[in-house]
């Protein structure tokens, strides 16, 4: 993972400073080294490599990342007019959710030190962020995924499509809709809230579970081994107006669908543990037993 902070000109960055204000948020020793001219913390197994490049990166395809990221106010001109960055890169052994935190408390404590800085570039959502909005949303335990993750929606010929992007980078699957009934908003809404359930539950999406059933919508998640988009697969994908599914598959009403998710994969994690199969073959063998009891 890889995040820029744009500034309007270069800043005089204290490494121990930002040490000083991450260490209350991560709880961990961080260890600042130096190793060919750069500078790097380390987090237990993970590696926060740091540079001030003489010239700043360019931004692949802006004008789609701007447009991607409307739903901040970014002040292009003086995205693209910047004369300066601070580039963090992530890597090591921490599981991928646990790396995203550690460079958002990273990034959020060096634009404590950048009062003035435009905005961060977070590469793997493809989305850019304004500072204060950044330091905001980072600050706020289970909502850090609006960093992480760049929740995209348009119209279509076919009707309202969307995708997430930067779920791949969590180790989990990217989230897509292509023939959506609903407009941008509401099929933006869906996203986040499924995209926030992922993230903060260890929860699996099960192919043909129902994201709502009402007499207003149906919507299925399905699983697809291709994205429509191009992501990485397979992918989750929102079927609007799904046809009704097996009496013995689980329903949503719709009034609740986060917490029907939860229940069912939580049934379905409870069917699979030892002691639960233990207890279930003791109940078992006690109803046989019984029964020769009885007979005899």
């Amino acid at each position: 993972m890889i995040a820029r902070i744009a500034l309007p000109e270069r800043l005089n960055f204290s490494v121990s400073q930002l040490v000083r204000d991450v260490h209350p948020q991560l709880r961990s020793v961080m260890i600042p080294r130096k190793t060919n001219g750069h500078m790097s913390l380390l987090v237990g197994q993970t590696v926060i490599q740091m540079a001030a490049p003489a010239k700043p990166v360019t931004v692949e395809n802006l004008d789609r990342v701007l447009q991607f990221s409307s739903r901040w106010s970014i002040d292009r001109k003086a995205w693209e007019s910047h004369s300066a960055q601070l580039v963090f890169a992530i890597s090591g052994e921490d599981e991928p959710a646990q790396q995203a935190k550690i460079l958002t408390a990273v990034v959020a404590a060096a634009l404590k030190q950048s009062p003035d800085a435009i905005g961060v570039f977070w590469k793997s959502a493809g989305q850019i962020i304004p500072r204060d909005l950044f330091c905001q949303i980072a600050g706020q335990t289970g909502h850090m995924n609006r960093l992480w993750i760049g929740v995209h929606t348009g119209h279509a010929e076919s009707g309202t499509i969307g995708r997430t992007q930067g779920m791949a980078a969590l180790g989990k699957q990217e989230v897509e809709t292509i023939k959506a009934s609903e407009p941008p908003q509401k099929v933006a809404s869906r996203l986040i809230e499924l995209v926030r359930f992922l993230v903060n539950n260890d929860r699996e999406i099960q192919d043909g579970q129902w994201l709502e059933r009402s007499n207003q919508q149906n919507i299925r998640l399905r699983i697809f081994h291709q994205s429509a988009f191009g992501s990485p697969g397979p992918v989750i994908r929102m079927v609007y107006g799904a046809v009704a599914p097996d009496p013995s598959t689980p329903v949503n009403t719709g009034r609740e669908p986060m917490k029907q998710l939860s229940r069912d994969s939580e049934r379905k994690k409870i069917w699979r543990r030892p002691a639960f199969g233990i207890a279930v073959a003791a109940v078992v063998l006690a109803g046989i037993a019984l029964t020769v009891a009885v007979s005899l």
